[in-house]
């Protein structure tokens, strides 16, 4: 299989699947439980928030643990409720949450629309359709300059571990991100806050006093810890990665350019991560073209796999600009840490017999 699905879900670090194994064996123990046995599993997870915060420099911010990036970007929105600004071709995690709020096609369109009633900006580090990388910190100095009560809050979901990102010294408020796009399991993720601002998030999930109060429910040692090691990992070999994406991807580029005329990437004139491509092929149905790659072995998306069941117009790629004619000619490509040089050669020699022999269909 040649897989280019990874914005989606990416493989699992070996180390991080090892880790799994050995605490699903040991780590049984309720972490909330008063006994040694549970307040072990409880230091491995308080071990496991304080490590992770350390990577990426985040003095005097707390972390809680989620079950996704999902769950993440619903605690801090229906947080606030009111008075949001927010990227409308983010995901919609973020943009189908927000019921009283303004969403705009551009970053400097938000900052614009930063006024003294704002009280919440939603940005995201990397968009997962597009593949924009914003430079978010330069995002929540603009806002905080024209509005200091202002939150500002980051999807980094997509850029994790992936693209260079640091909270030193930062006026970035709240960070949400989840573990399967960077190497870990599902059902893992995590909401970094400033200390400051904790008094403004709500618990989300009710019950015990879990996760600092701030979230109800047993913490999954196992996962946690997989979480961990994931991060660790994710940035141990961030520039290397990173540049090894770069390298794949102009490869990509280049190679699906020459394979037809009606092939162009509507954001890649822009800063964009190196993991992501959207592609848009006109005269020709995305579905067709996954289908026929499918027989070949070879998986890509159209969309985010959030976005996947929609049929017509689709909101995200509108929020990203793109004619409603051309929303069904989108395909996304993604690559991940494993992927490798002989995979793109297979992807683009999939995408070459297709294109022969569908060829007649594209208009």
């Amino acid at each position: 299989m040649y897989y280019f699905d990874h914005a989606a879900s990416t493989k699992l670090y070996p180390e991080v699947i090892e880790v799994l194994s050995q605490s699903f064996e040991l780590d049984y123990p309720n972490p909330a439980a008063k006994h040694l046995a549970g307040k072990e599993c409880a230091k491995k997870i308080e071990d496991a928030r304080s490590n992770i915060l350390k990577l990426i420099q985040a003095k005097n911010y707390g972390l809680i643990f989620t079950s996704s990036a999902t769950e993440a970007n619903n605690q801090v929105i229906r947080s606030i409720e009111e008075g949001i600004i927010f990227f409308s071709g983010d995901h919609p995690s973020v943009t189908k949450v927000i019921d009283n709020g303004q969403g705009y096609k551009s970053i400097d369109e938000i900052v614009d629309g930063v006024t003294s009633e704002t009280q919440l900006v939603c940005i995201s580090l990397v968009n997962s359709q597009s593949g924009q990388y914003f430079e978010v910190e330069k995002i929540a100095q603009a806002v905080k300059a024209k509005n200091r009560k202002c939150l500002v809050h980051v999807d980094a979901t997509q850029g994790f571990g992936k693209v260079p990102f640091t909270l030193k010294d930062s006026e970035i408020d709240y960070v949400t991100f989840g573990a399967h796009k960077m190497g870990g399991p599902r059902g893992i993720g995590g909401l970094i806050f400033k200390e400051s601002k904790v008094q403004f998030l709500k618990r989300y999930l009710r019950g015990g006093a879990h996760e600092k109060g701030l979230r109800a429910s047993t913490p999954p040692t196992s996962l946690v810890v997989a979480l961990e090691r994931a991060c660790e990992l994710a940035f141990k070999d961030l520039e290397s990665s990173f540049e090894k994406a770069e390298v794949l991807k102009e490869v990509i580029k280049k190679g699906l350019c020459a394979l037809h005329k009606n092939i162009s990437y509507p954001f890649e004139d822009r800063n964009t991560s190196p993991f992501i491509l959207c592609v848009l092929f006109e005269g020709i149905a995305s579905d067709i073209i996954m289908r026929h790659l499918e027989t070949k072995g070879i998986m890509i998306s159209s969309s985010t796999a959030c976005s996947s069941k929609i049929k017509g117009l689709n909101p995200l790629f509108a929020g990203l600009g793109i004619e409603e004619k051309f929303h069904k000619n989108i395909l996304r490509i993604s690559i991940g840490k494993s992927t490798t040089q002989e995979e793109v050669e297979g992807l683009l020699k999939g995408f070459g017999e297709v294109i022969e022999e569908i060829g007649f269909l594209i208009k």
